[in-house]
């Protein structure tokens, strides 16, 4: 096993309990600006491992994206990414027919 592996193997499982632990914190609106934050940089670590790039060869990714897949932390981000959004009724209510306008913009990106 390589030491890159153990190291991605050990970070998929942080990221996996935190981003879990976040989902509490995303949802709080006093939380939710420093629960996107972590969640965001989490996912950005994650992406570093997927992208190739001089020290990330075609192989060594595709061995991340087993290392990540068999520990499920696609179901982790999934969980974040079907959250309800909170949503501004108002122009509908007032007969407008476009979209309701997310009360979090932040969290809807």
């Amino acid at each position: 096993v390589l030491p890159a592996a153990c190291t991605v193997y050990e970070e998929v499982e942080y990221s996996i309990k935190r981003l879990t632990a976040l989902k509490k914190d995303l949802e709080n609106k006093d939380k939710s600006k420093h629960a996107i934050a972590e969640a965001m940089m989490l996912l950005q670590r994650m992406r570093g491992y997927l992208t190739l790039s001089a020290e990330n060869e075609p192989y060594i990714v595709r061995k991340n994206q087993t290392i990540m897949l068999n520990r499920e932390l696609d179901e982790a981000v999934t969980n974040i990414l079907s959250m309800n959004l909170e949503r501004d009724t108002s122009r509908r209510d007032n007969g407008e027919l476009e979209a309701d306008l997310a009360k979090n913009q932040e969290r809807r990106e």
